[in-house]
């Protein structure tokens, strides 16, 4: 209709209403482009929400991870300083002989605190990191995860501990007790005989007393490392609230 009326218009050598035509095509045609502009960054910022928003949740259940990872060390060293106790003190073998039994035979145990980084390897592999419009919050989030991965990397050493207290603890606990403590960890009622038995075996076997100071550094830097990078993960849960609080103002203020 609009060339119709174009070819008209320039057969009559009508100047202004080819003018007016034409200017009415630039129009409509800049007026579809910047509505394809405005649908594109629309969804943009949809997508960058909801990135961040699957990153909160995952940085929620690392936190918890963290948590569980600074108690579990503390407990674990509290376990390891009580067989060092007893071994200075064996009257408390007898006083609390299944707290000592379980302390030595749980004292070695390790964890290692499962992080959530499956939206943030999402964004890396599709090549939209870039979609994080704030460059501040997205240097943090790449940080964070940096910071996880230089952690990950001793996690040879806490394996090396395990299985050293491992090694060092093997023949001083009867096939009974290592199947109640160790393996089906439903523990067992100790006697005071039993833990006199135990106390014996642990004496005569030195090598694992002179091990329990490393098992506690390695623990103390087990629970350093969950603090530390639970604080990381609530500092990046901070900046992503702040930032979605901003842009969600922004957005209703236009």
């Amino acid at each position: 209709m609009i060339l119709k009326r174009l070819s008209v218009a320039i057969a009559e050598q009508n100047w202004f209403t080819v003018f007016l035509e034409i200017l009415i095509v630039v129009v409509a045609i800049f007026l579809g482009l910047q509505v394809d502009d405005w649908n594109s960054v629309r969804k943009e910022r949809v997508r960058e929400t909801d990135y961040l928003q699957r990153i909160d949740a995952e940085l929620a259940e690392d936190i918890a991870e963290f948590e569980a990872g600074i108690t579990t060390a503390n407990r674990r060293i509290g376990y390891a300083r009580l067989v060092l106790a007893v071994l200075a003190d064996p009257t408390l073998a007898t006083s609390a002989p299944t707290e000592f039994v379980n302390a030595l035979v749980r004292a070695g145990f390790t964890y290692s605190p499962v992080v959530s980084d499956n939206t943030f390897e999402e964004i890396k592999s599709t090549g939209e990191l870039g979609i994080i419009r704030d460059v501040a919050l997205r240097t943090s989030v790449t940080k964070y995860y940096q910071q996880i991965r230089q952690y990950s990397q001793w996690g040879y050493l806490r394996e090396m501990n395990q299985t050293e207290y491992l090694k060092r603890q093997a023949g001083i606990l009867t096939p009974t007790q290592f199947e109640a403590f160790w393996v089906s960890r439903l523990g067992m009622e100790v006697t005071s005989e039993e833990a006199k038995a135990v106390l014996e075996k642990l004496a005569s076997k030195p090598a694992l007393a002179e091990w329990l100071p490393v098992t506690i550094a390695f623990l103390a830097q087990d629970g350093d490392y969950s603090r530390k990078s639970k604080e990381s993960a609530e500092n990046l849960r901070k900046k992503i609230a702040e930032f979605l609080a901003k842009d969600s103002a922004d957005r209703t203020s236009y």
